[in-house]
């Protein structure tokens, strides 16, 4: 493996973390030998394989790593244990820390912050001041945006949030129930394996299930309370 950046000599200081510049040695994608990129603890924040890439003022510091073709602009970070990999993009100031992980061809743009263990994938986007944290997981063409707040346990599939009116949680002992606005705006729930538009056949779905729990009337608060645009 031919390395494809050095260190400069010349260390900055994030904090407790010293951080160097990066300069490329050979051309790749649209970086030119000669380049400066952003900012790295170590070389183990950034892979020499694939076109990933630090442009601009942007940071991987700490255990946090970049690779396959990720790449961070702007004064984008990632810290602690963050991964970005596949095409996933950051731009702007959006930070990742904790374990949180982008990739897929997602993008993280903005003011957004992803902490703990959120997974960002396929072609979603958060953008805005969004704040993600607990254990979220969001595919498809999911866009989040806004002063949104999510946490906890949640999966989004092609979510369109751009305000907390837009999600309802309900926990029960038959588990979190997640109601949201799915990008046709339609109401969708997220429960256990399902997740799914509302319909009759989700609710017959969720009856053939079990016996026990009959979830009309949480549907019909969900449609009440989650406001659809």
């Amino acid at each position: 493996m031919t390395p494809k950046y050095e260190l400069l000599q010349h260390p900055y200081t994030r904090g407790s973390e010293t951080i160097y510049q990066i300069k490329a040695l050979r051309d790749f994608n649209d970086v030119k030998a000669g380049d400066l990129g952003g900012y790295i603890s170590t070389e183990e924040n950034l892979s020499h394989d694939g076109d990933c890439w630090l442009y601009q003022q942007s940071v991987a510091c700490e255990k946090s790593k970049v690779k396959d073709d990720a790449k961070l602009y702007g004064t984008s970070t990632l810290f602690d244990y963050a991964v970005a990999y596949n095409n996933a993009i950051l731009k702007d100031d959006a930070e990742l820390s904790d374990c949180a992980r982008i990739g897929g061809d997602a993008i993280a743009k903005d003011n957004c912050l992803l902490h703990d263990h959120i997974v960002v994938t396929d072609q979603s986007v958060i953008r805005g001041n969004a704040d993600l944290s607990g254990e979220i997981f969001v595919s498809g063409h999911s866009d989040i945006s806004g002063d949104v707040e999510l946490f906890d346990n949640e999966r989004l599939h092609n979510a369109h949030i751009s305000s907390d009116e837009q999600v309802l949680f309900i926990a029960s002992h038959f588990g979190q129930f997640t109601f949201y606005q799915n990008n046709k705006g339609e109401l969708q729930l997220s429960v256990g394996r399902l997740n799914e538009p509302v319909d009759d056949q989700l609710v017959a779905k969720i009856m053939a299930k079990t016996t026990e729990f009959d979830p009309t009337t949480m549907i019909t608060f969900a449609k009440a309370t989650v406001k659809l645009q």
